[in-house]
């Protein structure tokens, strides 16, 4: 038979028993040998480091994947399927749309739209080479100035 324990002060034990779960009110840094810093998941290998990181572990190897301290996924071979939004991109290579394997800078199979451009933005020397759809006149415009 278990009965409750009533205190008036401190408590002091060398250790406790049990998983701990019902334990509230803890200052985890007042206790001796606990790290802080960083929060570690053995089952889910997951590590949230001081850093500002958050790590993973994948096929038993640590660091494999993570998210850094700007929110960006960052692994080796990453693909989606989903939409991919940013407010800019660099490709090293080639650039397929409906390609697999890219023959020119950037190689499209199929229709490639373009959309109203601003017409306010005129043709200067930093924008050679460029084109953009007029919707008023329903021509293609491309700057060679």
């Amino acid at each position: 038979t278990s009965v409750g324990l009533q205190v008036a002060g401190t408590v002091t034990a060398t250790r406790f028993a049990g998983d701990g779960s019902g334990l509230t009110n803890i200052n985890a840094g007042a206790i001796t040998g606990l790290t802080t810093d960083r929060i570690v998941s053995t089952s889910a290998n997951v590590v949230a480091g001081n850093g500002g990181t958050i790590s993973f572990t994948t096929g038993g190897v640590s660091g494999t994947a993570y998210i850094d301290t700007t929110g960006r996924f960052v692994a080796a071979g990453v693909s989606t399927t989903g939409v991919i939004s940013g407010s800019s991109g660099f490709f090293a290579n080639t650039v397929g749309v409906r390609v697999a394997s890219p023959t020119a800078a950037v190689d499209i199979s199929g229709t490639l739209r373009m959309r109203n451009a601003n017409l306010a933005d005129t043709c200067v020397a930093g924008s050679v080479g460029t084109m953009r759809f007029n919707t008023t006149t329903q021509r293609f415009e491309i700057c060679k100035q």
